[in-house]
């Protein structure tokens, strides 16, 4: 697909807001204009207010970063070594802040705080006495291409980011629904299915970062700021009951169909109103959905009926979510506020402290050899090469893969430094003036630029643009020495290439690292959730685990049969804990000889998820079912949902022995006592 006019007008805005930035940087004649037209290209995004974030976070992680360089540089004026060192911890405290917030802007400008510190300090620890000027150069070179950025983007056909809110809100919700749809006539399929789930995770997961970008540039938002957050609580809440009800029309459909087809209608029509719309019959369909319900006698005789109490439990619960959720859209269409019930999404993001920890330890490694090398050999334009170490790492650190990311960057310094060495020494002596050179500069950055807001193709040309602007260190001289300039090229490529080394040396590559400790994470999850006692946060727990979803299902193969049975096993353990949450509401409730049979399951599961000796968690699963079926007089009203959720964790374990960590898939008794249905 070619570009289009929305690609094209972002390039040509871009490189406007460069030009303005290169031009008033000439006119202030500062020492590198370079720097001003670099972050026009950094912090310009297509949508206006994804450009106020960014800039906000730049500047701030700029000033930052110069105040600690100028402390730096003051603190080990005599001692370079020192300095390095010093340097090295910030870089790497700072991007192991990053990795770990996760969240821009304040990821950004927490990696930006470090990487700046060493920019302003290297270029200046040779000559301490220059550190403040050159720390007030750089701000003003960045606030510059900041400010110019903002501007263009604001003034010239501004995109605001409401319309891309709206719209992404509109695709989940038919995504959502569409899925329902499939999930509830039985037409869903995994390996067709886990492609649109994982369009439709990613869109939720994106919501919040664009609702925050939309309410700096369109004010409409904010009026309904409230319910769009209700409004992606409500949809991680659907996807749930979707999954569950999913899983337990398989098992129906292979132990009991049967009882599958008798609610066949039931499921039909709630799928038609989902498509059709509110048409009156809402309570009807409710009072056919609770009357489905089987009744405590039922479900403590036959097994089988707790797999089916569930299903019908989940139909409920899509009804009512449906419901809500068309009750806030219209709300969001108007403009108006809605009160609805229950939290929004809690931040539940996962914290990878491991590749936080390592990104940081690569970054200050990478700088301290690097800088040993640069003062060893006295190499004048070492501190470049230390530079690129600094840089690079740090926006590598989140990659799976981080060596292939620097490899580009690598290649794309080749590129540059023969087109810059073309511009330098061939086409800039041969023109005067400010227009033929932003003409001539035009010729490369334009036609580039229309691939920076390409998803595909960005990783490929962003690297390229941004390392040409750098080796072409446009300034207010144009005479530029063939030796200073290839000594500073070379230095950019050996800075680069070491980082490769350095990621492939100490850093550990591949997908299979980071799907092992997002299943380590789920695990603990799971544990840290049956180990305690009492009511808890169900949307923190489900942002977390679909955040865990998300980074699964956008790395692993959806066609390889491991990948999918990985996957599949994360949906469960979605279930799992939701189920555990059910456990610690509803335990309270309980008399005490029950509540002691509960509690003994939660310690066995939070064993078996943390590592401990806990026990045979479906043999404490198990006792603990036989009990409350076992009761005098019968199960208690009071203990069915109890009853029923400790019967899906134990299906759920079951089905999925190996994603859990059971030795052997347990003996399915819930099936095996089955009577004939």
């Amino acid at each position: 697909m070619g570009p289009t006019s929305r690609h094209i007008l972002f390039s040509v805005k871009t490189f406007g807001a460069g030009m303005l930035a290169l031009y008033v940087a000439f006119r202030l004649d500062l020492g590198q204009p370079g720097w001003a037209l670099l972050t026009t290209y950094i912090v310009s995004q297509p949508l206006a207010g994804a450009v106020l974030a960014k800039s906000a976070a730049r500047l701030g992680g700029t000033l930052l970063g110069a105040v600690v360089a100028v402390a730096l540089v003051s603190a080990f004026a005599g001692a370079r070594e020192f300095f390095v060192v010093a340097t090295a911890l910030w870089v790497g405290a700072c991007l192991y802040g990053s990795v770990l917030l996760r969240e821009a802007p304040a990821a950004y400008g927490a990696m930006l705080a470090g990487y700046t510190a060493a920019i302003v300090g290297i270029s200046a620890v040779t000559a301490p006495l220059s550190v403040f000027d050159v720390a007030v150069a750089r701000c003003t070179e960045i606030g510059l291409g900041i400010l110019c950025a903002m501007l263009v983007n604001h003034v010239v056909f501004p995109q605001a980011t409401g319309g891309l809110l709206r719209r992404t809100v509109a695709e989940s919700l038919a995504a959502a629904r569409a899925w329902a749809g499939d999930v509830l006539r039985g037409t869903a399929d995994d390996a067709r299915g886990l492609p649109d789930r994982r369009r439709l995770l990613g869109d939720i997961m994106t919501l919040d970062t664009l609702r925050l970008q939309a309410r700096l540039d369109t004010p409409s938002v904010r009026a309904v700021d409230g319910a769009l957050r209700l409004l992606q609580a409500r949809l991680f809440s659907l996807l749930a009951m979707l999954v569950s009800i999913q899983d337990r029309r398989r098992l129906l459909a292979r132990d009991c169909p049967e009882r599958l087809v008798a609610l066949t209608p039931l499921m039909e029509d709630l799928a038609e109103r989902i498509d059709a719309g509110p048409d009156g019959g809402e309570a009807e369909l409710a009072a056919r959905i609770d009357a489905a319900l089987p009744d405590a006698a039922a479900l403590a005789g036959d097994p089988a009926r707790r797999i089916e109490y569930i299903l019908v439990a989940r139909l409920g619960d899509v009804l009512r979510l449906e419901r809500d959720m068309r009750r806030l859209v219209a709300g969001i269409r108007r403009g108006e506020t809605v009160s609805a019930t229950g939290p929004g999404p809690a931040p539940g993001r996962f914290r990878d402290h491991a590749q936080a920890l390592v990104g940081a330890l690569v970054v200050a490694c990478g700088i301290c050899v690097a800088a040993a090398f640069w003062i060893g050999a006295g190499w004048p334009q070492g501190g470049s090469a230390v530079l690129q170490v600094a840089i690079i790492c740090s926006f590598m650190a989140t990659q799976d893969n981080p060596a292939a990311g620097a490899m580009l960057f690598f290649l794309a310094g080749v590129v540059a430094l023969v087109v810059a060495g073309i511009y330098n020494f061939v086409i800039f002596p041969a023109i005067s003036g400010f227009v033929p050179f932003v003409f001539v500069l035009g010729l490369f950055l334009v036609p580039l630029g229309l691939f920076m807001s390409n998803r595909r193709l960005a990783p490929l040309v962003t690297p390229l643009i941004l390392a040409t602007v750098v080796v072409l260190g446009i300034g207010n001289r144009r005479d530029v020495a063939f030796d200073a300039f290839v000594n500073g090229g070379v230095a950019i490529l050996a800075g680069t290439g070491f980082t490769v080394v350095a990621f492939r040396l100490l850093r550990p590559a591949g997908v299979e690292w980071t799907v092992r400790r997002h299943l380590r994470a789920i695990r603990r999850h799971l544990g840290a959730l049956a180990t305690e006692r009492g009511p808890a946060d169900r949307g923190r727990f489900e942002t977390r685990m679909f955040d865990h979803l998300n980074a699964l299902i956008t790395r692993l193969g959806l066609a390889d049969l491991g990948h999918r049975a990985v996957l599949l096993g994360a949906l469960a353990a979605l279930r799992v804990g939701l189920n555990i949450l059910l456990l610690r509401r509803e335990r309270i409730a309980l008399p005490p000889d029950h509540g002691v049979v509960v509690d003994r399951a939660l310690d066995a599961l939070a064993g078996h998820f943390t590592g401990r000796d806990g026990g045979d968690p479906i043999a404490a699963l198990d006792a603990a079912t036989d009990r409350l079926a076992g009761s005098e007089g019968g199960l208690p009203a009071e203990a069915v949902a109890v009853f029923v959720a400790l019967s899906g964790i134990r299906t759920s374990l079951a089905e999925h022995a190996g994603f859990f960590g059971l030795t052997t898939s347990p003996t399915q008794s819930a099936q095996a006592e089955v009577a004939p249905c």
